[in-house]
């Protein structure tokens, strides 16, 4: 029988730790155990099971499209390190997952664990069904918790009129150690005074970038180098005569993975 080892992450600092590795290696253990060939591509790294965006939008979402379709075969299993990998949301909805799965011919293994759920089980042993729920409903329990401190720090946040809500701002400043204000970075300014100097000038961004390189001027951001394009980024920023530029961000999952877009 075939089996679909379901890796899922809701941050990008669960993936610097071991976090992946531990569920990789609980499902191929588990594989191994029960003589299964052990599919890893189904991932959802970066997806939150809270907001429901793995169900709606990541891997899991093709592959419950998949099972119901009678493209995946009856009798295989999914295997999940926990319940909450699945679902983080309310209870109700968390099951309606659980369930759909199962409807769909599909062996819900927990690796973690090792409790295995199919529609023959539960159907035998409704107490099953207690345990899941009750995972299920710890599970959200936690991730609302961690919600609503997130909204109450940002909250208290907004309530300090005196502080800056956060450290983001253009890149030739910093923000203060009292948080009040921001301060000029000094070397920073001086490259944005030259870049644009050299703009009137009649000099071109690309030829600007060139200049910057030869001089060994390191831009800020993380880039290896200066580009035509990096320089027009402060060329047209609007943010120099000191207009405030909110930014938007939002994130789009795509194929499992969240691309963060920022407007």
């Amino acid at each position: 029988k075939k089996a679909f080892s379901y890796i899922r992450m809701s941050s990008a600092r669960q993936l610097q730790g071991d976090s992946f590795a531990r569920q990789l290696e609980l499902s191929e253990a588990f594989a191994a155990k029960h003589d299964l060939e052990l599919d890893t591509s189904l991932r959802d790294l970066g997806v939150s099971a809270f907001d429901g965006s793995n169900v709606e939008e990541g891997a899991l979402s093709v592959f419950l499209a998949k099972a119901k379709a009678g493209e995946i075969p009856q009798g295989s299993f999914l295997l999940v390190e926990s319940l909450d990998r699945l679902s983080r949301g309310k209870v109700i909805d968390a099951l309606r997952i659980f369930l759909d799965i199962l409807r769909a011919g599909i062996t819900i293994a927990t690796v973690g664990d090792e409790y295995i759920f199919s529609q023959e089980s539960v159907g035998q042993d409704w107490t099953q069904l207690i345990i899941s729920l009750a995972v299920m409903s710890r599970a959200h329990e936690e991730s609302a918790r961690k919600s609503q401190r997130l909204r109450s720090s940002w909250v208290r946040k907004r309530e300090n009129k005196n502080q800056k809500m956060t450290a983001r701002c253009p890149s030739w400043l910093i923000l203060s150690k009292d948080k009040i204000g921001f301060s000029i970075v000094t070397e920073r300014a001086a490259i944005v005074e030259r870049i644009f100097k050299e703009l009137a000038a009649g000099v071109g961004r690309d030829a600007i970038a060139r200049r910057l390189n030869r001089d060994g001027i390191k831009p800020w951001g993380g880039g290896r180098q200066w580009h035509g394009g990096t320089v027009q980024k402060v060329t047209d920023n609007e943010a120099v005569i000191g207009r405030f530029q909110p930014k938007n961000t939002r994130k789009d999952v795509q194929a499992g993975r969240v691309k963060t877009i920022r407007s």
